[in-house]
Parts: C-alpha cells; sequence; structure tokens
C-alpha cells in the first residue's frame, strides 16, 4: 500500500490515513494524528466530479471541537510536486480546498481553520526573509489561495524559528512545507519551529527529508474520556426520535445562506444531518466485539 506496509499507529493517538495507490504518482499517503482524549470529527467532503476522487488522498480535514460549538478545523494537505506534468492536478485539489474553506464557514458549527503540510512550492524572499528569490507555479497558486480566502502563511513570521522545510544533503535545502492561518486565528498564533537545526546525531532519526513543523495554537478545546474497548453504537429502531431529529436538522439548515447553488446546499445537508445524527441518533458505547 501506500505506507508500504509498515505499521504507523500510535499508541496514545488516533489517526486517519489516505493511501495512494502505487500508480498514481508512485504511491505514498497522508495521515493525521490526534491524542486519543480530544474531541475531533474527521469531516470528508463531496468531490462532485467522479474524475477527481483522486482527491480524497491528497488533503485530510479533521475538526478539533470545543464546548462552545467551535474550534479549529485543520487540513493536512499533500500537494504534487511542481511542473507542467501536474498542472491539472494541482490545479483541482487548490480548487477543491477554496471550495471546502468556504463550505466550512458556511457551517453552524463556528470553527476556524489551518492549513498545514507539504505544498511542494516556491513562495520567494517576500514574506519570509533569507529564502531563496524564485516562485514556482505551485507557489503562485499558494500565494493565490491565502490571499483569496484570508489566509495568513506563518513561514517567516517573526514569531517563527528556523526556515528549511526541505533538505537533502549538504548543499540542497528549501521551503516546500507550510502553515496558513486563516485571519481569525492569527489572534491564538504563539509560534511556529521548523526543525531544520537538528544536531547530526539527531537526523538519522527522521526518516523523510523534510522536517518537522510545529505550532503553538491558544485556544480553548474539548477533551473527552477515551476508553480503549468501547465503540459508539447507533440508536436506529421503532423508538428513536425521528421528528426530533428531523425538526434539529430543519433548524440547523435554516441558518445557512438558502441562496447557495444546488452543490453547496447538498453539501450543508449532508455535514448538518451527520452533526444532528451524531447528536440524536447515538445511543451508547458497546463492546467492540459486540459491534
Amino acid at each position: 500500500d501506500g505506507f508500504n506496509g509498515r505499521n504507523y499507529q500510535m499508541e496514545k493517538y488516533f489517526a486517519e490515513f489516505r493511501c495512494r495507490s502505487k500508480g498514481e504518482k508512485q504511491g505514498g499517503g497522508t495521515a493525521v494524528y490526534w491524542k486519543k482524549d480530544l474531541k475531533v470529527r474527521v469531516w470528508n467532503p463531496v468531490i462532485d466530479d467522479a474524475n477527481n476522487e483522486w482527491i480524497k488522498n491528497e488533503r485530510i480535514w479533521i475538526f478539533v471541537e470545543n464546548e462552545e460549538g467551535g474550534g479549529i478545523a485543520i487540513c493536512g494537505v499533500y500537494m504534487a510536486t511542481n511542473g507542467s506534468k501536474n498542472d491539472q492536478w494541482n490545479n483541482a485539489l487548490y480548487q477543491a480546498l477554496s471550495s471546502e474553506i468556504g463550505q466550512i464557514r458556511q457551517m453552524r458549527q463556528k470553527l476556524r481553520i489551518a492549513l498545514v503540510g507539504d505544498f511542494n512550492g516556491h513562495i520567494g524572499n517576500t514574506l519570509i526573509k533569507g529564502n531563496h528569490p524564485d516562485v514556482n507555479e505551485n507557489g503562485r497558486r499558494l500565494l493565490t489561495l491565502a490571499e483569496d480566502t484570508g489566509f495568513q502563511i506563518c513561514n517567516g513570521s517573526h514569531k517563527t524559528e528556523g526556515i528549511w522545510t526541505f533538505m537533502k544533503g549538504p548543499k540542497t535545502k528549501t521551503i516546500l512545507d507550510y502553515l496558513l492561518l486563516d485571519d481569525d486565528l492569527m489572534d491564538s498564533f504563539i509560534s511556529l519551529k521548523v526543525l531544520d537545526g537538528l544536531a547530526p546525531e539527531r537526523r538519522s532519526t527522521i526518516i523523510s527529508d523534510h522536517r518537522p513543523l510545529i505550532f503553538e495554537l491558544k485556544m480553548s478545546i474539548s477533551k473527552v474520556r477515551w476508553k480503549p474497548t468501547k465503540v459508539t453504537k447507533w440508536k436506529i429502531d421503532d423508538k428513536t426520535d425521528w421528528d426530533g431529529f428531523a425538526q434539529a436538522t430543519d433548524e440547523a439548515i435554516k441558518q445557512y445562506d438558502i441562496s447557495m447553488d444546488i452543490k453547496e446546499k447538498y453539501r450543508v445537508i449532508m455535514d448538518t444531518m451527520y452533526t444532528v445524527s451524531y447528536t440524536h441518533l447515538r445511543a451508547h458505547e458497546t463492546s467492540l466485539h459486540r459491534v
């Protein structure tokens, strides 16, 4: 598979994996981890075009929720390398990200947004002092997304330590990986560390030529009591309060702008029904072997 059969599970974390087939860009994949005591929901947006189903393997959305009905939407991104052979691929992925950002901002749940990952782009040294001056097509796509959707590129910020996210050999170093925060999230931004200055004895512990990015935000999030032998079971039977479920769904959908096009309405309805189902139809936790 895309992860070469390795076991990437970690004891105290849940994970969402997306693997390409070996015929797609030579395999590979994306993973997002979160601590098991966090209240997290994985969001799987609808892909309109059947020819673009591959997009689901190039980005992963998770919603880290808080008690106030908000939280943060984090997207792990894996863009294709720069070059004309990948133009159609990258354009489609950027269009999907822009659309999905718009969908999140129309949700009743007030989520602020962070994008992080391998964008495979060069954006020059205007925003990042000390960076190489070149800007390539992937870099222009990234800059356009940030400007059009109201995001700040945090690499190069005065709160950022380190610069090079890709280092291969003694001479090759550049920036391909980025953290983008929407404008509403910048007041919660504490720091970003790019671990490009690792001592030689520690570099052998990193199995990639990409360097880790560690960012810190100050915000309220919810925690849950995790039970490793339990899973959620849905309550679907004759006694289910379908009228209450329908009313709650109707009230939630009314909060959106009804002038949106039919595709946007479909996405909103699907996401809303999932959210309401979780709160109205979830019955109890049951032993895993009984499900």
